[in-house]
C-alpha cells in the first residue's frame, strides 16, 4: 500500500509495523501512573469522541514528560494514524522518535539577531 501513496511525506510517517506499535504500547501503558494514565486517554480517545485540540505538556527537565509521550505515540501508531510530533527546541527532538523541531518540520522561517 504505501508505494500507491505518492506523497513521501505521508509515506515516511506510516512507515512503521502495527502490531510493534501495539506491543510497544501494551509494555508501557502499566507503567504509567494515573495521571498519566488520564492524561494519556484524554489524549488518545480525542478523536474517537470528536474533541480535538493541541496538547502542551511542560515541566522541568526529568520529570518524565518522554515518556508518556512514547506511550501516546504508540496508541495512535497502533491506530494506523499519522503523527507528527513537534517540539519547540533541538535538544527535545533528540528524545523522541522521527521528531522535527517546530520550525523545521512546518518551514517556520526566522532571523537570528
Amino acid at each position: 500500500m504505501l508505494l500507491q501513496l505518492g506523497n513521501h511525506f505521508i509515506r515516511e510517517k506510516l512507515d512503521y509495523d502495527i502490531s510493534t506499535e501495539v506491543v510497544n504500547l501494551k509494555m508501557m501503558l502499566p507503567l504509567l501512573n494515573s495521571e498519566l494514565i488520564d492524561i494519556f486517554h484524554t489524549i488518545v480517545n480525542a478523536e474517537d469522541s470528536n474533541n480535538r485540540g493541541c496538547t502542551f505538556v511542560y515541566g522541568n527537565g526529568g520529570t518524565g514528560k518522554t515518556y508518556p509521550w512514547k506511550a501516546i505515540i504508540a496508541a495512535l501508531k497502533s491506530k494506523g494514524k499519522i503523527i507528527l510530533s513537534v517540539e519547540t527546541s533541538r535538544i527535545a527532538t533528540l528524545l523522541l522518535p522521527f521528531d522535527k523541531a517546530a520550525h523545521s518540520m512546518f518551514e517556520i522561517p526566522f532571523t537570528l539577531t
